[in-house]
């Protein structure tokens, strides 16, 4: 629904995306400012607006999980850049012991863009971007500390 703001009720949602990216924003609604009927309408867009009115088109089969705002806020981990030593880098970084440095480097590039500020095309609520900043340190520090231990040996 492309809309020209007459007829709709923003809601506050975030979208997961199928490949991993999070966008929060107003979903524009209907005057029902049902979710569900949105995403039932024709069309394959829905419309999604950050916070100062920047809007973003969200193909509807690239949609993982949407949530109500308030919903995903309460669900978020308070998670800090804790020492790598006590976590285990390969489960940090999604890879095996046997990975191949090439893999691993392949593997934190990833995870580094994925959760990188920069990736963020809209203002993100404050939560989120505490996340993707601490995992993004998480996963900074496990490949540095990935990278001394292959050193020392």
């Amino acid at each position: 629904m492309f809309s020209n703001g007459q007829e709709e009720k923003p809601v506050e949602v975030v979208i997961k995306v199928v490949d991993g990216t999070q966008l929060s924003g107003k979903m524009v609604c209907g005057l029902s400012g049902s979710i569900a009927a949105t995403l039932n309408n024709e069309g394959n867009f829905i419309e999604l607006r950050g916070v100062e009115n920047q809007v973003v088109f969200v193909s509807k089969n690239q949609i993982g999980t949407i949530e109500p705002a308030t919903n995903a806020k309460q669900g978020l981990p308070k998670l800090k850049a804790d020492d790598v030593k006590t976590s285990n880098w390969t489960e940090i970084l999604d890879v095996g012991f046997q990975a191949t440095p090439a893999e691993v480097k392949e593997a934190y590039h990833t995870l580094a863009k994925r959760y990188h500020p920069d990736m963020f095309t809209i203002d993100m609520p404050v939560e989120v971007k505490e996340y993707a900043n601490a995992m993004l340190s998480r996963i900074n520090l496990a490949y540095d500390y990935y990278k001394s231990s292959k050193q020392a040996a």
